[in-house]
């Protein structure tokens, strides 16, 4: 019996995560897709690329999950995928992300979205003269 009701409070939950947050009563941030959170973007800084990633010459995307109140600051994050050695470095930049509000029916409301970090490393350019 108490393992049919844990099973139905994890269909549950999983029901209640699904909705989309506007169609519920209460102030849960609604899901947005990426590219319209970044049109909210209002600050940000270039991703710190972590010393040891660099000499391993490790590049790559990290996905963060990110949920964003309603004031525009990031509450929760949390690494979807990417690079083991990048993952740290990704997170601390999304922290650092500022939004406009998500406005819901004239109100400010979070969201929840994922937040793609690229991490590349620059090439060094080599200026040749014409006499070589």
């Amino acid at each position: 019996m108490t393992q049919r009701l844990r099973a139905m409070a994890l269909i549950g939950g999983l029901l209640l995560y699904l909705v989309p947050a506007h169609a519920q009563q209460d102030d849960s941030p609604a899901s947005i897709p990426a590219g319209q959170a970044a049109k909210l973007l209002m600050s940000s800084r270039p991703p710190l690329y972590p010393a040891k990633a660099k000499a391993s010459g490790i590049e790559g995307t990290v996905v963060v999950y990110a949920q964003i109140n309603k004031h525009g600051r990031v509450d929760f994050a949390r690494v979807v995928s990417g690079p083991e050695a990048l993952r740290q470095a990704a997170l601390d930049d999304v922290k650092y992300c500022v939004y406009r509000p998500y406005v819901i029916d004239g109100s400010a409301a979070g969201f929840r979205t994922t937040i793609k970090v690229n991490f590349v490393i620059e090439k060094s350019r080599v200026q040749s003269s014409p006499n070589n």
